[in-house]
This record gives C-alpha cells, structure tokens and sequence, in this order.
C-alpha cells in the first residue's frame, strides 16, 4: 500500500537546515572562536515582573579553538557546535548586554563606547521581520551600529569562553561564561557584498520596507508584535 499525498513537498528545505547540523561530542569548557549565527527578537514568558519585556536570542556556532588550523578548518572537532545565549533586555542585566556589545568590537575603548550608542536608545540595531515556514513572524538583527549581524545567516565572529552547564534533561550542554572581542583575522564577508570606504564595514541596503527600526521592538511590552522562539523560559528550541 502507499500513502498519497494532496500536496508536494520535494525540493523544500529541510526544517532545522538554517539553525544546526552538529552531531559531536558537547563541547568542554574552554575558549573558543564563534559566528554569531542568529540573533532574534522576542519576549520573556516567564511570569512576573519584566514578563513580556524584550529577549534576544542568539545562536553561535564554534568555528575555532585550540587544536583548529583557523577559522574554516572543518575538520576541528567541535566546528559547528551550537551555543544558544539569550540577552534580557531589562536593567538588571544592562552589564550582560554591554559584554555581548563589546565582543562585536575590536576592544577598544572608542569601539565599546560606539557600539553602547548604537544598541541603546535613542539608537538601536536594525532588524527585518521574515516569515518562517508555518507562516508566523520572527524579528532578526541585521546590524547594530557599523556591526553586519546578518541573522539568520550571520558570519560576524567573536571570542567566547564557555563553561558546562545541564539542559532540562540533565543533559550537559556548553554555556557562554563571558564575551571576547575577538582581535584576529575575519573571514571575507558573503552577504551583499557592499564595503563602506572608511570604515571598511559591509553596508546593508535599508530600502526594503521591511527593515525595521529594532529599537521600537524592543521599547515596546506589546508582546503581540514579537515573535519568540523559546519553548521554555531559559531554553530556545533546537
């Protein structure tokens, strides 16, 4: 007997095929060379008082660390492991934000102070709303200040230190313990290819009328016009 179908679906691409294909070991703690793959806005579900407030969740994957050739050495153990991190937009973690801010930097006292200006109002990063494939909305970071984040297909690299930590399961998973500017040499970029003269930074057209102003998101508490990928309040799906 075989099943027939009312619809097509060949040549779909694969749910999941934009976030993570890593099958290896968890990665131990250490110090490691990431991509920032994925940066999404959404909301904190978990009930009381900064509930509906906005939360950033980032996906990284390793690229490097000790015992890699450099940055495009597929055959290093962890390349492609996936790190999630998540960033509350709310006071009491201002410091954790700033931290995350600054590895987008080269370290420098000018570049940190820069970069502060270009996330925090009046300012804010620039994001796009883009329609997954069940139909719903998610909010991605494109770029904050002169910084190419180009989620959902980022290449921007930074330094991470990671500790080993348990998901709900009691499985052990690599956790972000602290960001590092990451000082050494960058691939070349793959987006659209547009290079500012003077900053040497890759410039991302704004014309699309999609392209929203971040900062409107995440000033707002209207939890409706956030999509939020998390299941679980400390956990994004994966």
């Amino acid at each position: 007997m075989k099943l027939k179908w009312d619809i097509s679906g060949k040549g779909e691409e694969p749910w999941g095929a934009g976030l993570t294909q890593y099958t290896g070991e968890v990665p131990p703690r250490g110090s490691y060379v990431a991509k920032i793959k994925r940066m999404t806005v959404g909301s904190i579900k978990k009930e009381g008082d900064n509930k509906g407030k906005p939360r950033i969740s980032i996906l990284l994957e390793i690229v490097a660390g000790a015992g890699s050739t450099g940055l495009k050495d597929t055959s290093y153990k962890y390349y492609g492991a996936p790190i999630w991190e998540s960033l509350n937009i709310i006071k009491s973690q201002a410091g954790k934000v700033n931290g995350f801010l600054h590895a987008l930097t080269d370290g420098s006292d000018n570049a940190k102070a820069a970069v502060e200006t270009a996330f925090w109002p009046p300012n804010g990063p620039e994001a796009k709303k883009e329609t997954r494939k069940d139909g719903t909305e998610e909010i991605h970071i494109k770029r904050i200040g002169k910084y190419p984040i180009e989620s959902p297909a980022g290449e921007h690299i930074v330094r991470i230190v990671t500790k080993m930590g348990k998901d709900l399961e009691q499985n052990p998973r690599a956790e972000v313990n602290q960001f590092i500017p990451y000082t050494g040499p960058r691939p070349e970029s793959s987006t659209n290819g547009k290079v500012d003269d003077e900053s040497g930074m890759e410039i991302i057209d704004d014309e699309d009328s999609q392209i929203v102003d971040a900062v409107e998101v995440i000033s707002s508490n209207a939890s409706a016009d956030i999509i939020d990928l998390d299941t679980v309040d400390d956990e994004p799906p994966f």
